[in-house]
């Protein structure tokens, strides 16, 4: 990995997410499968939801899903490979603009050019 990047706690880190980000991916996924069916339940039936605007509903929330579903993945992939090479190429560029016995000031630059990449 680039820039020296490793070691145990990463390795830790980046199985923990991945996990956590797939087991949430099969719950989505469950959840689009329940916004697939047509059929109304019985519990809906028993409010009086009219056939038509559960349908829509259905749809909508299918949609909803899907788009969420695929900002998920983007956001995930955006994030390892921020972690990966975007953060450790600030601190290079901050400990090389304020000096690497100066660790307070690297910090606050890192810390200040860090929030910039960070934004949408």
């Amino acid at each position: 990995l680039p820039h020296g990047i490793g070691g145990p706690f990463f390795w830790g880190y980046v199985g923990f997410s991945g996990g956590m980000h797939l087991f949430t991916e099969y719950l989505e996924i469950r959840q689009l499968r329940k916004n697939r069916e047509v059929e109304m339940p019985s519990e809906v039936k028993a409010l009086g939801v009219e056939p038509k605007t559960f349908l829509e509903s259905q749809q909508y929330q299918k949609d909803k899903r899907c788009f969420g579903m695929l900002c998920s993945w983007v956001n995930f992939a955006f994030s390892n490979l921020s972690m990966v090479l975007v953060t450790p190429a600030l601190w290079k560029i901050a400990t090389k603009t304020c000096g690497e016995e100066n660790e307070c000031r690297s910090t606050l630059l890192w810390m200040v050019l860090s929030g910039w990449v960070d934004k949408p």
